[in-house]
């Protein structure tokens, strides 16, 4: 006997009451767990439709009791695993490839300017420290400069072959600063101006016996401004960028000074020392050691 067609109608009737069986959980409890007969369930349900205005079957009823045993009419989620990931990942896809492409444009600015704020500096070294080092040596009049630009061109290059760039930088540096001491051109001026001091003396810590004289100057360019200088103390052996500074003479160089300043508070023969294009050394006036110190 062949079985009779369901109509679409009975099968949603089934559904529904699969439906009102789920959200009546007590009537679950209840009923299918207990070893009464589905055919009390059946009544309650038919009661239960009957109140709503609705006349469902008992074949219907019945239908809907079995495939809630069966779990019929229930979706089941597919199990977690590569496939369903790979399928999330697809339907997500306008969401996440968006911020996909803003990630990409972002790294890609990053690498862009990473090589040409860094990467490209660095390759620039080794061209930049022989440059700085011939300009040095093409226009110095000084040894003492030429040996310096050396020296700091071989350190440049050391920090390259071992892959130290903040040493090569560090060196480059101190190539552009000894090219800009070379073009200044100034008069070390003794300060004699009224409340300062023109000349100390020190009795210096590795030696109470002895007093050690110093002339206070100041670096004055062509047109009077005063230029700062990189001072090393031979007290500390720290440098500092300062406008005025002690060079050490002789106490008999001193007490010539001083005599010439105190005759009329004014000091006649002012002009220290010069400092001429092309050196990084002035030449003194006066017999001095060079000793200088910053601080006193």
């Amino acid at each position: 006997m062949v079985a009779k067609a369901k109509s679409l109608d009975d099968v949603m009737l089934a559904m529904d009451v699969v439906d009102t069986l789920r959200h009546r959980e007590h009537l679950i409890e209840k009923e299918l767990d207990s070893d009464e007969r589905d055919q009390k369930l059946i009544e309650r349900l038919r009661d239960i439709y009957t109140s709503q205005g609705m006349k469902v079957t008992d074949d219907i009823l019945i239908a809907g009791v079995e495939a809630l045993k069966k779990d019929r009419f229930i979706h089941s989620p597919p199990k977690k695993g590569f496939k369903t990931k790979l399928a999330y990942l697809y339907i997500t896809r306008d969401r996440w490839m968006k911020w996909l492409g803003l990630a990409t444009t972002g790294i890609v600015a990053l690498s862009l300017l990473y090589s040409i704020y860094v990467l490209g500096p660095i390759k620039q070294l080794p061209d930049d420290l022989a440059k700085a080092q011939q300009e040095i040596l093409s226009i110095s009049k000084d040894p003492k400069a030429k040996t310096l630009a050396n020296n700091y061109y071989d350190v440049g290059t050391s920090g390259l072959s071992s892959g130290n760039n903040d040493q090569a930088k560090s060196a480059l540096k101190s190539l552009d600063e000894l090219s800009s001491q070379l073009g200044e051109v100034y008069t070390l001026q003794i300060v004699s101006r009224a409340g300062q001091s023109s000349g100390i003396w020190r009795v210096p810590d590795k030696n109470k016996r002895a007093m050690n004289f110093y002339i206070i100057v100041e670096a004055v360019t062509p047109s009077g401004k005063i230029l700062p200088q990189n001072i090393t103390s031979e007290e500390t052996g720290k440098t500092k960028r300062v406008d005025q500074w002690g060079v050490r003479v002789e106490e008999s160089v001193f007490n010539r000074i001083r005599a010439d300043k105190k005759d009329d508070g004014i000091i006649q023969n002012n002009i220290f020392g010069k400092k001429e294009k092309y050196f990084i050394t002035p030449h003194y006036n006066y017999p001095s050691t060079g000793a200088t110190i910053y601080k006193w």
